[in-house]
């Protein structure tokens, strides 16, 4: 876990030090990182991650990491 940028959102990153990417189902839109996708949504990272881990939404929108 890391802290970055200017609205302190935190950007987790894989085991290998790279950012995850996560697609955003309704749009079938891939962000580059959970931060990026948090700022388009205009909600906190940590609300992306639990909406993939328990299934739900964030921001109106379901989230799936990409491999």
């Amino acid at each position: 876990l890391r802290r970055g940028g200017e609205l302190g959102l935190c950007s987790y990153q894989t085991h290998r030090g790279r950012q995850q990417k996560v697609l955003c189902v309704e749009l079938n839109k891939i962000f580059n990182s959970i931060k990026e996708a948090g700022v388009f949504i205009e909600r906190t990272s940590s609300s992306i991650i639990f909406s993939i881990k328990h299934g739900g939404t964030s921001g109106g929108y379901h989230w799936q990491y990409i491999r």
